[in-house]
């Protein structure tokens, strides 16, 4: 039998085996049983491997409108491959069409162009996006996917790709568009649109990071533009037709979002929950424009039903409002959310997603604690698992851990280690999500380069 020191005290690794069996026991073995009884097994979590084990899913979100995708972390590999595998099967059981994302409206109508005629380059697009660190091979693959599924297909049948995000992105997509527009439906008033909008062009939100609007003159300026085109909805629609006035004004609404969460961040320190009840309005805008279903895929957080969420903060303790509960409240039990989690393995960070590969780094997944949600779900030994929470009884034995506060892994594109709110949210799983999925162990994306924020162009140059 082996021996090691332990602080100074020689322990006989029988003893450790004991020590860690004994805390296996502490967790509760009736949810350990529930949750074996009625996980779903996923067979693979690579795309294209066949949807048969994911079938069990289509009774659980067959009511649904709006399904949220999350993700536990951004830079998690295994997140970002189920996520396309469950895309396949929202496409080929439950037809789904439109598939929308935590990124950019404009830069996402580039990537929506591709996906459909076959023009553009998704992989520059995805180099110049500063926010969201989807910059990698798997992004790509899953973009290259819908590109394919569309070939040959109508356009009434094709899969379209959108952003819902107003955090980043190149302004000058939106204002050129609208300028454009009104060039064409109201030639007379192009001097006024340029002078309200050419002073918010930039090119990622790191370069309007100055950007304060202390007197409210480009808000309001933002504002006029929106106004202008609600007052004229009858002459601009009679000029081009609804689909393209009601389009362009959701691109003028999406600038004036944007100038209000810098504006409110700049001036208040914190514009989380201005940005989420935006980001839902833009997927309600969508399934209003569209019709038809819709996936929305973003960071656990973002989809899931959060209401007024303790965030524990060592200086600036606050409370968040996510955008999936603004859908929730919406659209009630028509809005389901799948949340991910994993407990070990390792995951990308992305202290500053700038122009050189080292700005992004490696890092084993933190440890939220024995309470974590995960560890319980890991105890089933059912090593990746998707479980509908609804299928809890009122009083089914096994089933309270679901509302417990405990700690569940969030990781966006800050991840300090050691500062807990980083990396971790303390949440029950009930009501914020409807279903979990687990992944016993993970890896990081395969990351590409970012184009340097210096090299950035205005789109066109």
């Amino acid at each position: 039998m082996k021996l090691r020191a332990v602080g100074g005290i020689v322990v006989s690794s029988l003893l450790l085996v004991f020590a860690g069996h004994t805390c296996c026991l502490a967790l509760d073995q009736e949810a350990i049983a529930w949750i074996a009884q009625h996980a779903i097994p996923l067979e693979s979590l690579e795309p294209g491997t066949g949807l048969a084990d994911l079938q069990p899913l289509r009774e659980s979100l067959s009511g649904a409108r709006v399904v949220g995708l999350g993700e536990g972390t951004h830079g998690t590999r295994e997140f970002f491959t189920l996520r396309h595998r469950l895309m396949e099967f929202l496409v080929a059981s439950l037809s789904f069409r439109a598939f929308a994302f935590e990124f950019p409206y404009g830069e996402g109508e580039l990537i929506d162009q591709y996906i459909k005629t076959g023009e553009g380059s998704p992989a520059d697009v995805l180099a110049r996006v500063y926010c969201t660190p989807w910059n990698h091979q798997e992004m790509l693959d899953t973009i290259e996917w819908m590109r394919e599924y569309n070939v040959g297909r109508s356009r009434s049948l094709q899969i379209g790709f959108h952003g819902i995000d107003i955090h980043d992105g190149d302004s000058s997509l939106l204002i050129d568009a609208v300028l454009t527009y009104i060039e064409g439906v109201a030639p007379e008033k192009l001097p006024e649109y340029e002078s309200r909008l050419d002073g918010f062009r930039y090119r990622s939100m790191y370069h309007i990071s100055v950007f304060s609007d202390a007197d409210g003159s480009c808000r309001e300026g933002l504002e006029w533009v929106v106004d202008d085109l609600e007052e004229n909805e009858s002459e601009y629609e009679a000029a081009s037709d609804s689909t393209t006035y009601d389009v362009m004004l959701h691109r003028a609404t999406l600038l004036h979002q944007r100038a209000d969460l810098y504006a409110t961040t700049a001036q208040q320190g914190n514009g989380d929950n201005l940005r989420d009840e935006y980001m839902a309005a833009n997927v309600l805008w969508l399934l209003n424009h569209l019709g038809g279903k819709i996936a929305f895929s973003g960071a656990n957080y973002h989809v899931g039903k959060f209401r007024n969420l303790a965030i524990q903060h060592p200086t600036n303790p606050e409370t968040k409002t996510s955008s999936g509960w603004h859908i929730g409240q919406r659209l009630g039990p028509k809005y389901v959310v799948l949340g991910t989690t994993t407990k070990s393995g390792e995951l990308a960070i992305f202290p500053f997603p700038g122009g050189r590969r080292d700005q992004w780094a490696l890092a084993d997944v933190p440890r939220v604690g024995f309470d974590g949600h995960a560890t319980l779900l890991r105890a089933a030994d059912i090593p990746n698992l998707i479980l509908d929470l609804r299928l809890a009884g009122e009083s089914e034995t096994g089933t309270g851990w679901m509302a417990e506060a405990n700690p569940l892994l969030s990781i966006g594109t800050a991840y300090i280690h050691g500062m807990s709110h980083t990396y971790k949210l303390y949440t029950p799983l009930v009501p914020c999500f409807d279903l979990i999925a687990y992944i016993e162990t993970t890896s990081a994306p395969t990351m590409f380069e970012w184009v340097p924020m210096d090299d950035l162009e205005e789109p066109g140059a």
